[in-house]
């Protein structure tokens, strides 16, 4: 994970069982924001969502040093390799917090990362064959 100063009130740790209903419920309702997918395919995401939560993929959250129960974001990935999803809460937006998510989950931010699910992000190369390898 990225070292943060000392100073810094957030932190990023793995998931944890109680945070599962926050990330599951964010995900799947900010996703159908941002998808150009028919309604039916959105309507199978949660699935998904689900399969990656359950351990087919790591999933990382950025809290509060002081109080880890508040979420302020999230990341989910597979093998350290590629991104699944990335999310921040909008007052949050804009400040690095995603980038952070992101090596935190990659180990790095190069040029192009490979993401099983649409990105506004132009460097997210969209490629939904990735959830394949999570069987």
């Amino acid at each position: 994970m990225v070292a943060t100063q000392a100073d810094d009130p957030l932190r990023v740790r793995w998931l944890e069982e109680s945070d599962r209903a926050f990330v599951a419920s964010t995900w799947i309702n900010s996703y159908k924001e941002i998808s150009s997918l028919a309604p039916s395919v959105v309507k199978k995401h949660p699935a998904i969502v689900d399969m990656i939560l359950d351990g087919a993929g790591d999933v990382f959250v950025l809290c509060s040093k002081d109080r880890e129960k508040v979420l302020h974001g999230f990341v989910a990935g597979s093998a350290r390799k590629h991104l699944h999803y990335v999310f921040v809460a909008k007052d949050l937006r804009g400040r690095g917090l995603a980038r952070r998510l992101v090596i935190s989950m990659l180990d790095g931010y190069g040029d192009v990362i490979e993401c099983s699910h649409e990105s506004p992000v132009k460097r997210f190369l969209y490629n939904p064959f990735l959830l394949a390898e999570l069987r």
